[in-house]
């Protein structure tokens, strides 16, 4: 199998696996806090105010959700979206021959899996009472959002650049 099918496989199970992800996040856990969304899909992050009243919205069914259906799909999203992405980096840049770009987006793709695994892991013990919310810890795992999101930004531009490259070169 060449490099660029095992990508292309890697993209669909990841598809595969986003769509009930997405279904939860998007429609379902709003549906139980009143319309407040996660923690983990707020882009630039949010204040100690909001998070303090995103937990004081949460009900027994939206922690249930969180905890059964959101938690495991949102454990396997972070290695799935690293691995299509490091292997879409190293498809593309074959012909070249130069590794220095897939080795930078592979740094982006595992750093932005890290920063996701340690945000999932202090969202879930705030939403399961597992830790107090306190305003360190609310601001820190706001940042940490804020970051995976720049982290991942990184690695899709610079896989933009890697492939607009091997567009060029025919």
């Amino acid at each position: 199998m060449t490099r660029l099918r095992i990508a292309k496989l890697l993209f669909v199970v990841t598809q595969i696996v986003y769509l009930p992800l997405g279904w939860f996040v998007v429609f379902r856990f709003p549906a139980f806090t009143d319309g407040w969304t996660l923690f983990d899909v707020r882009i630039f992050g949010y204040s100690f105010d909001t998070g303090a009243q995103i937990l004081a919205a949460l009900t027994p069914a939206s922690v249930i959700l969180y905890t059964d259906r959101i938690r495991p799909l949102d454990t396997a999203i972070p290695v799935l979206l690293a691995a299509t992405i490091i292997a879409f980096a190293w498809a593309w840049s074959a012909r070249g021959g130069k590794v220095v770009l897939p080795v930078v987006v592979t740094g982006f793709a595992v750093t932005t899996a890290a920063l996701d695994f340690w945000e999932n892991t202090q969202i879930l013990a705030l939403i399961t009472g597992a830790s107090a919310p306190t305003q360190a810890l609310i601001t820190a795992v706001s940042g940490t959002t804020m970051l995976k999101f720049s982290s991942l930004a990184c690695s899709l531009i610079v896989l933009a650049l890697i492939y607009s490259r091997r567009r060029k070169a025919g």
